[in-house]
């Protein structure tokens, strides 16, 4: 699996303090950002973490994509409603690659025999094609762990509720190592932002891995 940061909009915390100070100010957004000291930025950011304001991060917008999940992962990603998506269709494309969980793969005998069902299925979607069947029908045998391509768009509160969820000791192993991520990516952006937010939900995690781009 490799994950890519695509694109990030409004993550300059000075500029999330300054939206923090339009509710009590009436000065112009340019004035309060010009004015805005690194002190006071990392004070607001606190606070607003402190007294969970965090409707301001709303206006902070990350966009990644990721290759090789699987469609157990996606179906899990999914479930967080306040993002948007674009995903590989399998109505339109042949599977030929499956994703397999690490702590599996490290079986080798279970490694083996997962090969041999997973060459058992590409070879039985061949012979359907062949029989007529279109892909869309065919991608009715696929199993779960096919792999996929997704684009995920996502503010930054409704991060927090992805990372909170997903970083859980019991979190499945693939929809975590994703969290571990998007987690690692935002923190280099938003380092203050990130760091008051671990500390209030007791959030730790390991740096980079190498999937990440």
């Amino acid at each position: 699996m490799e994950i890519t940061l695509v694109s990030l909009v409004n993550t300059e915390e000075k500029l999330i303090a300054s939206f923090a100070k339009i509710c009590r100010s009436k000065d112009n957004l340019e004035k309060i950002y010009n004015e805005m000291t690194d002190k006071d930025c990392e004070r607001l950011i606190k606070n607003i973490i402190d007294d969970n304001h965090l409707s301001l991060f709303e206006h902070t917008v990350f966009t990644f994509f990721i290759k090789d999940i699987s469609r157990v992962a996606t179906h899990q990603l999914i479930r967080h409603r306040i993002a948007s998506y674009t995903q590989l269709s399998e109505r339109y494309t042949n599977v030929n690659n499956f994703c397999i969980l690490e702590s599996m793969s490290n079986n080798e005998e279970v490694k083996k025999q997962l090969q041999i069902f997973y060459n058992g299925v590409v070879n039985f979607a061949k012979e359907l094609e062949e029989k007529g069947l279109s892909k869309q029908q065919i991608r009715y045998i696929y199993p779960q762990s096919s792999a996929s391509n997704i684009l995920v768009t996502m503010n930054l509160r409704s991060m927090f509720n992805f990372l909170s969820l997903r970083l859980a000791k019991d979190a499945d192993e693939e929809i975590k190592s994703i969290a571990k991520i998007f987690y690692n990516a935002i923190k280099v952006v938003m380092p203050i932002t990130m760091k008051y937010w671990s500390e209030k939900n007791n959030i730790v995690v390991e740096e980079n891995t190498d999937s990440e781009k």
